[in-house]
Parts: C-alpha cells; structure tokens; sequence
C-alpha cells in the first residue's frame, strides 16, 4: 500500500486506447523519472508517445509527444550517457497503409536542460527496417551503456538476425548507431532483457522468437552478448536454451533477497494456437 508520499493511483489513461505499443523509462538529470508509452494500433495506427510522471505524490499523464511515423509492434529501451543524461529510443515498428510498411526509424527523446520535460531529439536508423523486435540494454564496466534491438520480421517469410547496437558518442553525448552484430537465427516475436552479475558485467538476453527455416520455426535460443574486457565493444558471447521452443514471450530482471539477479522469460505461443505457462530463469551462472 502507499509510503506516505501521495494517494496512489489504481488507474491511469494513455491518450488514446491501444494495443502493440512499447514502453520505457527515462531519468532527467534532476534526478526525476518519466514512463514513456509509444505507437500502437487500435484499428489504427498511432504515434503518440504518452509521459507519465509524478505531480505531488501522484502519477499523472502530462504530455503526449508524437513518434515520426504512425507505428505499432515497435520496442524501446533506455541509454544513459557518461554525462548523465538518458534517452528514450523507440526503434522499428510496422503500419498498413494500402500494403505492409516496416519502419527502420529509432525516435530518440530526451529531457530538456532548461525544463526537465521530456521532449524529442532526433531519429536514427536501424540497418533494416522491421517489426516485431525486441530491445534492451547493456552497461559495460568503464559505465558506457548500449542499446540493442534485435531481430524482427517484414513480412512473408523475411525475418532478421540484424542486433543494431546504438551508443552515446564519447565527444558530443550524442546517441548514435555503433554497429550490427547477429543473432544465431533470424526470428522475430522475441524477448529481451539483461543481467547484471556480481562482478558487475552486464549480459543482453534475446530468448525464443518465431522465424522460417523451410517452415515456421518456433525457437528456445537465447543469445546472449556481453562487453568484451578489453575494448568495451558488445560482442556475440553465447547461446543458453529456453526449456521449450516458443515466440511472443516476455522477458524481464529479477532480482532476489540475496542481492542476485536472474533474467526470466515468461509465456508465450508454443504454436499456433497452443499456449506456455513457464518462466525459464537465468542467472550468471549459466552465462559465464
């Protein structure tokens, strides 16, 4: 129940109902927190970015910023620069406009200097565009964070192995595009998260995800990228397996009352309409 710092609201309101949208968060450099909900569909295709924050003790929908294009079935994740400050970047999506769109844009959005609030910066590009991705982010030890967009499908049987990597540039804090790196098999409907190990590496988790290997292919990889020792460059690592093979699972960080973490992917289609009820658990015991 409520710490003492406000009521607590049971339910909040994005500006428009929708689903297939993608959400994160963002740190102002006053030390205030923002939840971003961005696109989505509800017979239409939207690029709303709705800001939650928190007014007095309780949280509230402040603004709504707009994605460059009307898009659902995008990810996000969050980057912090060495200076401090973070970014929001919401990366791919798809739309039908007369026929299939596949966006390859990653809309950045930041917190302005000047007011705190959250504002739009600018918009890079993923290698190839698709949806159906998945995003996390990765911190290496020098404190240089990564974000990762992996996987995806356009389409037919198109689906991409493509890790597009963005970084803070180290002269201007700027976000831009590093590199490519691959997952092990081209899927979309993927899950992604990270963890954080006792020695302080950080590991990026891609697990399950549907893709076509002469035939729909429901998959149990999770790939796992790390940051190389000695360049601090994001680099493939391994490959762990889920306990069965399944696409549109979920994936978070957990972390429990000894101070360990474990990444969990949870649920998911097994096939076409055949459902998962099990969370695979990870810890750095697997990876290292």
């Amino acid at each position: 129940m409520g710490g003492g710092c406000g009521p607590e609201p049971s339910e909040l309101d994005l500006s428009v109902a929708r689903d297939n949208l993608a959400a994160t968060t963002i740190t102002c450099p006053d030390g205030k927190s923002y939840a971003l909900f961005g696109g989505g569909y509800d017979g239409s295709y939207f690029n709303d970015v709705d800001v939650f924050e928190c007014c007095d003790g309780t949280i509230t929908r402040t603004q709504t910023l707009q994605l460059q294009n009307d898009r659902s079935n995008l990810a996000a994740t969050t980057i912090t620069c060495p200076d401090g400050k973070s970014y929001a970047l919401f990366g791919g999506g798809y739309s039908f406009d007369g026929g299939d769109i596949y966006y390859n844009d990653v809309d950045v959005f930041e917190c302005c200097d000047v007011t705190n609030n959250i504002q739009y910066k600018t918009t890079l590009q993923l290698q190839n565009a698709r949806g159906y991705l998945a995003a996390t982010t990765i911190t290496c030890p020098d404190g240089k964070s990564y974000a990762l967009f992996g996987g995806g499908y356009s389409g037919g049987i198109t689906f991409y192995n493509d890790v597009d990597v963005f970084e803070c540039c180290d002269v201007t804090n700027d976000i831009q595009y590093k590199t490519t790196l691959q997952l092990q098999n081209a899927r979309g409907f993927l899950a992604a998260t990270t963890i954080t190990c006792p020695d302080g590496k950080s590991y990026a988790l891609f697990g399950g995800g549907l893709g076509y290997d002469g035939g729909t292919t429901y998959y149990n990889d999770v790939d796992v990228f790390e940051c190389c020792d000695v360049t601090n460059n994001i680099q493939y690592k391994t490959t762990l397996r889920l306990s069965s093979r399944r696409a549109e699972l979920a994936a978070t960080t957990f972390t429990d009352c000894c101070n360990k973490e474990y990444a969990l992917f949870g649920g998911g289609k097994v096939g076409i309409s055949s459902f998962s009820n099990t969370v695979d658990l990870f810890d750095c015991t697997d990876i290292s």
